[in-house]
């Protein structure tokens, strides 16, 4: 019920579609709905606070970092330090298996916020992590050595 108020505009009601069923279950995914509501109403606040109700459920779920590293990153006034310690929290919590792809993001992340030492770094993490892709990986270091 909540995703179909979502799916047409019908924000109040989705979020009161998706507490409920918090209140039925504490649940990952309906406060991964949440999030995404917020989202779509701009309430940046409320979106962060569903996300780590999301990741106190589910820590080893990496988009639920990847999302909450872009909100702060993109549509609040968080620091590159307090992205840092988003990701680095992240890190030890992230299944093995996504790990890669929380640290690909972050160098991106960290590019964009002009701090290409740090991409680099993240980079080169990224080749211990998944040497299959070092020449992609590499390829990304050598173009921010430009920087």
């Amino acid at each position: 019920n909540a995703r179909k108020a979502f799916n047409a505009n019908r924000y109040s009601e989705a979020i009161t579609q998706y507490k409920k069923a918090i209140k039925y279950s504490e649940n990952d995914t309906a406060y991964a709905g949440l999030y995404t509501v917020y989202s779509a109403q701009a309430r940046w606040a409320d979106a962060v606070t569903s996300l780590d109700k999301a990741i106190q459920i589910n820590p080893q779920f990496t988009d639920y970092y990847k999302w909450k590293i872009g909100i702060m990153d993109e549509k609040t006034n968080a620091s590159f330090d307090e992205l840092v310690a988003v990701y680095e929290k992240a890190l030890v919590q992230v299944s093995p298996d996504s790990k890669i792809n929380l640290v690909t993001y972050f160098a991106g992340v960290a590019e964009r916020n002009g701090q290409y030492s740090y991409a680099m770094m993240y980079w080169k993490y990224a080749i211990s992590l998944f040497p299959g892709n070092a020449d992609v990986y590499q390829a990304e270091i050598d173009r921010l050595k430009e920087f």
